[in-house]
């Protein structure tokens, strides 16, 4: 599999067209397609997602294959997304300045400390960084992504607790997007570590549970349990998530055929 970014703007002054960097590695901050995000030059990317191998890319592009990640040099530590590349180009970021807030969590309702880059705005169309009174969703590097209210902003704490949902986005603590995530292999193993979602609130799948997904028929095994991540992005119609589970892979397989007789 091969993962594709590709430049918001061109990189040449004497062309018109955009770039996309096809590569063997995923940028660490990007686990969704759609993502946008600004490397440290200052250029704007959008993550357009994970592809086969002999991707094709379209005539109207450069492209630049990549073994590894072409961003390792340019990873953020805290990530900043934006709805679109022109509220990209528009934010100048130099560096991070981080703020702090308490906050409750929307789980089990402790306290935490939690951080993002303060990159203003923090009014309209344009807004970027959070108020206190908003529930966003905490990337926790250590175990389970979360969902906050921010309480108070407060001085300097050292967490490793960062917002990862956009500050354009509104939500309460039932709307915030976390999911539980598997990585799936297709029976006959040519699907391997695909990435799918399932609700929170679903029992855990243990590894080899027989699952079909929503956006197939076919049958696929659970490989592992990823936790629950943060997903601001995800679509329940055309993102892969688990839609039914079966006791062996045979039961599975029976369903299959009788949609396709």
């Amino acid at each position: 599999m091969v993962y594709i970014y590709q430049s918001c703007s061109p990189l040449a002054t004497f062309s018109t067209k955009v770039t996309q960097v096809i590569q063997t590695e995923r940028v660490s901050i990007t686990d969704y397609p759609g993502l946008i995000f600004k490397d440290k030059t200052g250029i704007c990317w959008t993550y357009l997602g994970r592809y086969e191998d002999n991707y094709i890319p379209p005539s109207n592009v450069f492209n630049v294959t990549h073994q590894g990640n072409i961003f390792e040099n340019d990873s953020m530590l805290n990530p900043i997304y934006y709805p679109d590349c022109d509220s990209c180009f528009l934010t100048q970021v130099s560096g991070c300045t981080e703020i702090y807030f308490s906050a409750e969590r929307c789980d089990d309702k402790t306290n935490v400390v939690v951080k993002e880059c303060n990159v203003g705005p923090t009014i309209g169309t344009l807004k970027l960084t959070h108020n206190v009174g908003d529930v966003c969703g905490v990337m926790n590097p250590n175990g389970d992504d979360f969902c906050v209210t921010l309480n108070t902003q407060i001085y300097n704490v050292d967490t490793e607790y960062e917002i990862i949902t956009p500050a354009w986005k509104y939500y309460d603590c039932n709307s915030c997007p976390t999911h539980k995530t598997y990585s799936v292999n297709s029976i006959d193993n040519l699907v391997q570590d695909f990435k799918v979602f399932a609700p929170k609130t679903s029992d855990t799948l243990l590894t080899g549970t027989s699952v079909n997904l929503n956006v197939s028929d076919l049958c696929y095994l659970v490989s592992s349990y990823d936790g629950i991540k943060i997903n601001y992005l995800y679509n329940s119609d055309t993102d892969p998530t688990i839609n039914q589970v079966f006791t062996t892979s045979a039961d599975c397989m029976i369903n299959y055929y009788n949609t396709i007789i």
